[in-house]
């Protein structure tokens, strides 16, 4: 039972699946256009403009099988050093933009053969490129991986897990006009070591500068799924979805001429509970995972 537990686990670390048509895409209502003057909020950088920032997440995960602890990993946090450039922008207001990698460096924890491992795997991030294209409203269209195809299994996993994140951390801005204390909510769907999520994002506009360029956001996620099952290539299997439920909260502050927030944090935590019979007994997986992102403008 040990070993099967074992490959479900790692596939699920592991596996990365192909991104879906739906992958990312993002919905934005507003619930309340607050009060006071009212401004429109819209992204307005400059082709040729660049902008470097750090990129850093981290992720705890505990697994219990059949109501037995599994032994716990502790992946350091990874602080990725990045560049953004803006390729061009469309009459429209559609940016092209371009982020390559230029750094990595690791945060306190992890035993040293873990530290040793993800260290030789980020230096291999260093080729990779992500081209993307995004409103004047902050909402991703699309982002397309460039030098993917030469990575290895785990440095696709990180890039996968940091393309996410990106996604996670971008702050859609609503159609109309608003003023402080107005809410708005996304909705974006993506996909999780195979699992589809739903993620639902609510903002609130802290403060925003009278000519419409700095602003303050409260951020709160939820996340949830419509998936009944999730299934596993490595091993074959069907494993149902029992449960799925999650939360955070963060902030974030921008500037308007900039592509990236200025600084954006977000915590939170996803609890998942599945289950399948394999080989005629009955496994029950619970994980839970405790995850932080964060960008923070790096001035040059």
């Amino acid at each position: 039972m040990k070993l099967r537990f074992l490959c479900i686990a790692l596939s699920l670390l592991y596996n990365i699946p192909n991104a879906s048509a739906d992958d990312g895409n993002t919905t934005v209502r507003l619930l309340d256009a607050g009060s006071g003057a009212k401004v429109t909020l819209r992204l307005r950088p400059k082709a040729g403009q660049k902008q470097h920032f750090t990129f850093t997440t981290s992720m705890q995960m505990a697994m219990k099988v059949n109501g037995t602890r599994a032994p716990q990993v502790e992946i350091p946090p990874i602080v990725q050093s990045m560049n953004a450039e803006i390729l061009s922008v469309d009459p429209n207001g559609d940016i092209h933009f371009r982020i390559t990698f230029s750094d990595a460096k690791l945060g306190d924890g992890g035993a040293p053969d873990v530290r040793n491992a993800i260290k030789k795997e980020l230096k291999g991030l260093a080729s990779v490129r992500m081209v993307g294209t995004m409103t004047d409203r902050g909402v991703n269209k699309a982002i397309t991986v460039e030098g993917k195809e030469k990575l290895t299994e785990i440095q696709s996993k990180l890039l996968f897990d940091l393309e996410r994140s990106f996604k996670q951390l971008s702050q859609p801005f609503p159609e109309d006009p608003i003023a402080p204390g107005a809410k708005w909510k996304t909705e974006t769907h993506l996909t999780m070591n195979a699992i589809p999520m739903i993620t639902d994002t609510y903002f609130e506009l802290v403060s925003v500068s009278k000519n419409a360029r700095k602003y303050a956001l409260k951020v709160a996620t939820k996340v949830r799924t419509d998936a009944e099952s999730v299934k596993l290539p490595n091993p074959p299997i069907t494993m149902s979805i029992n449960s799925l439920k999650g939360k955070g909260e963060g902030q974030s502050k921008g500037d308007t001429r900039l592509v990236l927030p200025i600084s954006s944090t977000v915590d939170s935590t996803v609890g998942i509970s599945m289950s399948s019979v394999v080989a005629g007994e009955r496994i029950t997986l619970d994980m839970d995972m405790d995850m932080n992102m964060s960008v923070k403008h790096v001035k040059q």
